[in-house]
């Protein structure tokens, strides 16, 4: 039998199938390079390519949103229309850093978008980022106006300058040409300011005809906008469905939002005026309660010494901490331990033990870590996201004084969020060094069997096989940096001079 070499199977010798396999296969970075290979691989490869697109800096998203916009006849390949291929879009914060001098370029974005999503058939994601774009408001009609019947997810956010040409008129003519949007089950919008004429009837006529299989729902506005004015009066109590709600304080005491009794996820933003002590909720508001995603002061509201409103809510995030690939949010104060113990001490009022916890603070500091874990002994997952860069001594101080005494974790997350949130390709000092990692997993398993997924960088993760070895989840370009030199003092195990952080 004649040997074949992997250039020339590529090129034409393996099954379509083989090939199609492979590139799916294949890192996002180099599917690229494998389409370009030939005009066979080509057509097998690109699908893949631009199937899931998360873009983080403001060229790359100019880039493929521009290629995305053009005709299908323009295109190297005429008759195939890229944009068909996509099913999730994504543009990170990093995408629209807030720079006067590029707000026409943010505008040029918005309206790249607003052209190519009508024909984004496939389109199962569409996130516009928490940091908004201008021409938003085209996106959405656009979005509305079109086909997408196997739409999931929609993230807006409105920006305060963005401004709408179109008319009352055309607003409400929107009702009448409004595709179906039958698997729509998750809507974030995010409003920097009041909102036009013609977004609040878009988001409206949007949020009426979804009211009925929405499970995901976050409507966050700047101005004093009650939230159940984007629905009619009808949709007021026709969220049968819906399972997380996410809205502003002053919105959490309205009685529509706590007449929804079925509601077992609620995520909390504070207002700029939000008082730093609250009144408890009734027990009759959010009693099936599950997860709870707030800040750190706003713990007491939902989980005190009264043995007629405990919730069985066993899972919280404070302060916005989102662990995600290569990102994830915070809040823009940074907690102390003292912020964290004062929440802490409010879990042992939970119908129900911890199990699930992410957190943010400004120090990994193992003294301070240790006493807070007591509160959750049977926590099943941790998140972390630190605001200064941990010291070698304190992770491997993790198995003996943390782990050991949490005989159910399974996963631990520790999150260089802050550090992503800027520039995606910062991370700590030892995000890439792979052999610390592995001897960092050695030392946990001398401590504790129970863990399976483990992370220190949002960049990969590693996960334990059924052979009982640690294998990461993406492929890593190992690189190997000196531990900076930390002030000692800082990491006492008081951190009572932090305020300046």
């Amino acid at each position: 039998m004649r040997n074949v070499n992997m250039s020339e199977g590529l090129r034409g010798t393996l099954p379509v199938e083989l090939l199609t396999f492979i590139s799916s296969l294949v890192r996002k970075a180099d599917l690229a390079a494998l389409a370009s290979t030939s005009r066979r691989l080509n057509l097998i490869a690109t699908p893949y390519l631009y199937a899931d697109l998360d873009l983080f800096t403001y060229r790359s998203a100019l880039a493929c949103l521009m290629t995305l916009a053009s005709s299908p006849a323009t295109l190297a390949w005429p008759g195939r229309d890229l944009a068909d291929y996509v099913q999730s879009l994504r543009l990170r914060p990093t995408c629209v850093q807030y720079n006067p001098v590029m707000l026409d370029d943010f505008e040029q974005l918005g309206r790249l978008l607003s052209v190519s999503v009508p024909r984004m058939v496939n389109l199962r994601e569409l996130d516009c980022g928490p940091r908004g774009l201008k021409s938003v408001s085209q996106v959405l009609r656009a979005l509305l106006t079109s086909p997408h019947p196997r739409l999931e997810s929609i993230q807006l956010c409105f920006l305060p300058d963005s401004r709408s040409s179109a008319s009352e008129a055309t607003s409400l003519d929107l009702a009448t040409h409004m595709c179906d949007l039958p698997r729509l089950q998750t809507i974030t919008l995010f409003a920097l300011s009041r909102l036009s004429l013609q977004d609040f009837v878009s988001l409206r006529i949007l949020l009426n005809k979804s009211a009925s299989q929405l499970r995901r729902l976050t409507v966050v506005t700047s101005t004093a906008m009650d939230f159940f004015e984007l629905f009619d009066e009808r949709q007021n109590s026709s969220l049968p469905l819906l399972e997380h709600l996410e809205i502003r304080d002053r919105d959490l005491d309205n009685p529509s939002c706590t007449a929804m009794t079925h509601i077992r996820s609620l995520a909390i933003r504070d207002d700029f005026d939000t008082p730093e002590e609250f009144e408890t909720l009734p027990s009759t508001a959010y009693p099936a309660l599950e997860e709870l995603l707030c800040s750190h002061s706003q713990v007491p509201r939902f989980l005190f010494p009264d043995s007629a409103s405990l919730r069985p809510i066993h899972t919280i995030g404070l302060d916005y901490t989102k662990y995600e690939r290569n990102g994830g949010e915070t809040t823009e104060a940074i907690p102390r331990w003292e912020h964290i113990h004062f929440a802490f001490e409010h879990f042992r009022f939970s119908a129900v033990p911890i199990r699930h916890l992410r957190f943010y603070v400004n120090r990994l500091l193992i003294d301070e870590l240790q006493a807070a874990m007591s509160e959750c002994p049977f926590l099943e997952s941790l998140t972390m996201v630190v605001w200064h860069e941990p010291k070698r001594a304190a992770l491997f101080a993790l198995g003996e004084r943390v782990f050991a005494r949490l005989p159910r974790l399974h996963t631990f997350l520790l999150g260089d969020v802050v550090k992503k949130q800027y520039d995606h390709r910062d991370h700590f000092w030892f995000a890439r060094d792979v052999d610390m990692q592995r001897a960092l997993l050695v030392e946990f398993e001398r401590h504790t069997s129970a863990l399976g997924r483990v992370a220190f960088t949002t960049e990969f993760e590693w996960e334990k096989g059924d052979n009982g070895r640690w294998y990461t989840t993406e492929v890593v370009d190992a690189e190997v940096r000196e531990e900076p030199d930390l002030d000692d003092e800082a990491d006492s195990s008081s951190d009572s001079d932090m305020d300046s952080d």
